[in-house]
Parts: C-alpha cells; structure tokens; sequence
C-alpha cells in the first residue's frame, strides 16, 4: 500500500512563497490566500502524480454502468453516495465556524445536497428506502473517516468537500445522471444545483485564506480522499451481472441485438481457431 501521511509525494507548495511574492498576493493574520483555482488545481495534480491514470479506469467504469446497468443498481449507487454527502454536511455544519470553512458557507449552503438524494431515493425505491438502503463496506470507510477529520484536523474536510463538490458539479456526472433520468423518466433532484458552477466552486477555494501547513495537510489527504471515493464507485462493480445488464438494457432489440454481437464474436473465434490449427 502507498504511504499515506506526508512525503507520499513532494508538496507541489515547495517554494511558494517566491511564487506568491511575483503575483503579489497578500499574507496577513498568519495565512496565505491563493490564485483563484490555485488550490483545487494543486489538490489535482497531486492526485494525478500519485494515481497515474487510475481514475480514468473508474470513470469507464461507472459510464459502463450507467448505460447498462438496471434501476436496482443506481438506488444502490445514490444510496452509496447519499450516506457520504450527508456525512460530509452534518460534519460541515458541525465545524461551521472553523476559519477555513467559515469562508465556503454560504456557498456550501446553496449545494447542500443530503435533502436532494433523499428525494431522489423516494422517487426510486419508495418512502421505505431508508430501512433498504444496503449497506456498503467503502461507503463506510469514508464517511467513518470524515468523521476522524471532522475531530482532530477540521479544515482538512476540505480536502472531502472538494473532491465529493466537483464530482457533483463535472458535466460527467451531469451526463450520466441525465441519462439515468430519461431512461427510466425520472427527474434527479440532486441535479439541481441553482447558482453554482464547478468554475465558480474552484474560484471560492482558490480565495481562501488558509496557512500554508493546513494547505500542505489539505492537499495530502486528497489522495486519499480521491482513492475512497474511487472505492465507492468501484465497489458497485460488484452487483453488476448478465441479469443486471439484460434488464438494465431496457428494450428487447438491444437485448437480441447484444445477444448477436457475442454469438458472432464467439463463431469467428471458433472458425479462426480452426483455421490456424489447420495450417499447423
């Protein structure tokens, strides 16, 4: 396993104070405010310096899913993040007038999204849904770690606010919940974030004040933030099956269509195999 803690990869804030100086930045009251996007840009590139193209291999994934899987799978999924995303507030709220989160509130307070997923989980599985909410082993692990945060380091939330905040904001997720919505005529109310775009969330955390070390503590635990999100979506891959595709299709055609595709596949792996043991 990677290490974890800090020096899991050199600190992309190494010499930023000369960097500050040249754009003219101000430093007062014993922190530091950043170029707009600066910090959410850094929190990425450390991400990808560690990850090396593992989340693209996720995102193929949950695309995958959502265009084949079935309306039982995409109640676990809301259910999955819906635990996290509530996690993430309640603890928000909780630390509210912590000096780095104080700055994000009123932004926070217009994308809060527990109350949309829960509306979201009535519409798919019934006003029953929170005795049938399955329980999910990584979606556990996130949220039991954002609680520790919440209680020995708070500003290091951010680091969860960030990346749980962009996800929900990325035109990918938008696509791919759009596409859940009007293939079983539903209309997501998690979708619907009103004043609030993703260049205008990285243009808040960019102006934050904060102190160069919780910005370094920040951007460590990033990586780890990322990794468990990932854990959450990979985590679904497990429910998905033959069953779980064919009824997740949603038209026959497409069914017999599928059903072609690998017969055909198969037959001429059979015919070439034949013909290369021939000419032997």
């Amino acid at each position: 396993k990677r290490a974890r803690g800090k020096g899991a990869f050199e600190s992309p804030w190494r010499g930023w104070e000369s960097a500050r100086a040249r754009v003219g930045r101000i430093h007062s009251g014993g922190g530091v405010r950043m170029p707009q996007g600066h910090l959410v840009d850094t929190v990425r590139k450390a991400q990808e310096k560690v990850q090396r193209g593992k989340g693209t291999r996720t995102r193929l994934y949950m695309v995958a899913v959502a265009l084949l899987a079935d309306k039982d799978l995409y109640a676990r999924a809301v259910g999955c993040f819906y635990q996290v995303f509530a996690q993430l507030e309640n603890s928000l709220a909780k630390q509210k007038h912590n000096a780095g989160i104080k700055e994000l509130s009123g932004m926070l307070e217009q994308i809060r999204r527990t109350e949309a997923f829960e509306k979201d989980l009535s519409d798919l599985v019934g006003i029953t849904w929170r005795s049938n909410i399955p329980k999910n082993e990584a979606a556990t692990r996130i949220c039991d770690r954002i609680r520790t945060v919440t209680e020995e380091d708070p500003v290091v939330l951010l680091a969860y606010t960030i990346e749980l905040y962009s996800l929900l904001l990325s035109l990918r997720w938008a696509r791919m919940w759009l596409f859940v919505s009007h293939k079983y005529k539903w209309s997501s109310n998690v979708l619907k974030v009103k004043g609030v775009s993703l260049s205008k969330f990285n243009d808040a955390c960019g102006g934050l004040k904060l102190p160069r070390e919780a910005v370094d503590r920040i951007v460590d635990e990033s990586v780890r933030a990322r990794d468990a999100v990932n854990d959450v979506s990979m985590s679904l891959m497990l429910h998905v099956g033959w069953l779980t595709v064919f009824k997740g299709l949603r038209s026959p055609l497409l069914i017999y269509a599928l059903a072609l595709f690998f017969l055909t596949t198969a037959i001429l792996i059979g015919l070439f195999a034949t013909s290369a043991s021939r000419a032997k």
